[in-house]
């Protein structure tokens, strides 16, 4: 959702609001089985008004859809650089992306693309303002879900900021519950990609294309299957790695991990203006697997770059030529916690059966890299931000599951339940 504003002028040629506006946010609960049979225009839940480009269908839901279950909430980009203000242009940060749920109970077979795709995203500010912070994500399942694409996709990201801090991202959670036999990737893509990134970065620029900024906070990330009293007796396989992720990540991610959990902090990146001035990157939070399983339990990956369970802490690179005092970011914990059997099978290359990782980011460096790599480290000249540690834990002490905190400010709620129906012949969507 991306909210228009009352100034013509602005709307005319093309500037967002002076205040970035809160994204909405959004609740679906679905208890119908959705097929998804091929890609489609749909009309979206949420109505819109405006055109595409200046008004709230800023993300164009009638283009072709081809998820199962497709929520996005984007808080709206400010323009103090184009709106003639004369106080303080702090006061005009990116708005907030608003909170996203989504409770699922119903089986999701076929899709064309991924089977649910909820997002999070701060908007941007010009100048002299904070990126708008990613909103808390939070995805539950307790049925089957198979999709061409990757089976779930859960990203709180913050904002861009032109000269100061880019927004931080918001948590995430993604729980999978009851007597779920398959989560499947079945063509291209992960099985259950959990993520949130800090604000800045060079693909995550403000509206007019400006980049510079100190890196924002990332969120902590908490991807969990079963529990101790009803562990997870299914599997979560994929076939081949997909991309996601250009919109709202540093780059595009291209994995099929089966399970994957990521907190990366944003990168402080250097103005493009000509002053060279340099920021530091945001912090990376923790980035926890948990999986509960039986002797039946299964985790199978058959593509390169797949890894069968992946938890990363990263802190963001300063991308500075000239200042060496600034510093990468820091990391934070790890964990990839496994108990009660079954079996990890990877077959590609680059695929390694568990990771976890925790990498700060590196200071003074002209260029990032993608992924990070702990043999950059150690390059001359270049410093790496202390980080809190990896760990890798069988069995593990059963925890109470994370919740997410409740936004200190008020915006408009949408809750959408879904009708119980046999099937569906095109993609739900809510944008």
């Amino acid at each position: 959702t991306w909210y228009s504003n009352p100034d013509n002028y602005k709307q005319k040629y093309g500037f967002p609001p002076t205040n970035g506006e809160f994204g909405l946010n959004i609740k679906v609960t679905n208890t119908a089985m959705i097929g998804v049979s091929k890609a489609a225009i749909v009309s979206p839940m949420i109505s819109f008004q405006g055109s595409y480009l200046y008004g709230t269908n800023y993300f164009r839901a009638d283009r072709l859809q081809s998820d199962g279950i497709r929520v996005i909430s984007v808080g709206g980009n400010s323009d103090f650089g184009q709106g003639g203000k004369s106080d303080d242009q702090s006061k005009y940060p990116g708005g907030p992306g608003g909170t996203v749920t989504i409770v699922n109970n119903g089986q999701i077979t076929g899709a064309p693309g991924n089977g649910i795709y909820a997002v999070s995203a701060g908007g941007s500010a010009y100048v002299g303002a904070d990126g708008g912070d990613g909103g808390a994500v939070s995805v539950s399942t307790t049925q089957n879900i198979s999709a061409d694409g990757f089976a779930i996709v859960a990203i709180s990201r913050g904002g861009a900021s032109w000269a100061e801090t880019g927004g931080s991202g918001g948590t995430t959670t993604v729980t999978v519950s009851g007597d779920v036999s398959s989560i499947a990737s079945t063509t291209a893509g992960g099985g259950i990609l959990a993520a949130s990134y800090g604000g800045n970065s060079p693909n995550n620029a403000v509206f007019t294309g400006a980049t510079g900024g100190k890196g924002g906070q990332a969120g902590a990330v908490t991807l969990t299957l079963g529990s101790s009293s009803t562990p997870f007796a299914g599997s979560v396989t994929t076939t081949a790695p997909g991309k996601v992720g250009k919109e709202w990540g540093f780059l595009t991610r291209n994995t099929g991990a089966a399970l994957a959990a990521i907190s990366y902090g944003g990168q402080g990146t250097v103005t493009n203006n000509g002053s060279g001035a340099g920021f530091d990157g945001g912090d990376g939070d923790t980035a926890t697997v948990k999986l509960y399983g039986t002797s039946e339990t299964l985790v199978k990956t058959s593509g390169d770059y797949s890894v069968g369970v992946l938890a990363a802490s990263y802190g963001g690179t300063s991308i500075d030529y000239y200042d060496a005092s600034k510093s990468g970011g820091g990391a934070s914990t790890a964990t990839v916690s496994l108990s009660g059997g079954g079996a990890i099978q990877t077959a590609g290359s680059h695929s390694s059966g568990i990771v976890a990782v925790s990498l700060g980011g590196l200071g003074n460096l002209s260029s990032p890299p993608f992924p990070p790599a702990p043999a950059a480290a150690s390059s001359s000249g270049r410093r790496i931000r202390r980080s809190s540690g990896a760990t890798a834990i069988r069995p593990p002490t059963p925890q109470a599951p994370s919740t997410s905190p409740t936004p200190a400010r008020s915006r408009p709620t949408a809750s959408i339940p879904t009708a119980s129906s046999p099937s569906r012949s095109a993609a739900a969507a809510a944008r």
